[in-house]
């Protein structure tokens, strides 16, 4: 309530925001080296996140600083782009090994193209792709059998039946 009260064109308030305004940008000036070490700091600890949320604290109005962070958080974020590719095809081969390959497809889906896994990514989905192409056969050609095997017992059943009947009902003979 007290903050709605305040108005807005007070001569003490709009010095008042100004001035924190000039503070924080005075700040992320003397402070840019240090953040852009910081976040080095975090990437070479695997530390992407934070590093990337860091560099994004930096405000845009700060014209000396900006343009090193964007190029430093564009380099971040493919280290980071690199690293989850790396643990998206160590995970990949491991659902590959038990067989599953609509897993292993849905995992290497999910990689970026532009990262520097990408092309090995490509290599596992293609092995993965010859694998369901043979594994689906297989599963086929064991549905069809098990299909083919219940319609020769149904015929037998058939069979059975006019049997039975042909003998006027007696089962003793088939038992």
């Amino acid at each position: 309530n007290a903050i709605s009260k305040i108005p807005i064109n007070n001569e003490q308030f709009n010095s008042f925001i100004e001035t924190g305004k000039n503070k924080i940008i005075q700040y992320y000036e003397t402070k840019c080296n240090d953040i852009i070490t910081k976040s080095e700091s975090l990437v070479m600890m695997q530390n992407y996140e934070e590093a990337l949320g860091l560099l994004m604290t930096v405000p845009e109005e700060i014209s000396s600083c900006y343009l090193n962070i964007q190029e430093k958080s564009i380099e971040v974020f493919k280290a980071y782009q690199n690293q989850k590719c790396n643990r998206q095809i160590q995970e990949a081969k491991t659902t590959l090994s038990a067989n599953n390959y609509n897993g292993t497809l849905e995992i290497l889906s999910q990689i970026d193209p532009s990262t520097s896994c990408f092309k090995e990514a490509i290599a596992i989905m293609k092995n993965a792709e010859e694998k369901i192409d043979v594994e689906e056969k297989k599963e086929w050609e064991l549905k069809m059998k098990v299909y083919n095997d219940n319609v020769e017992l149904e015929k037998l059943r058939i069979s059975a039946i006019k049997d039975i009947a042909k003998n006027g009902g007696d089962i003793s003979s088939f038992v």
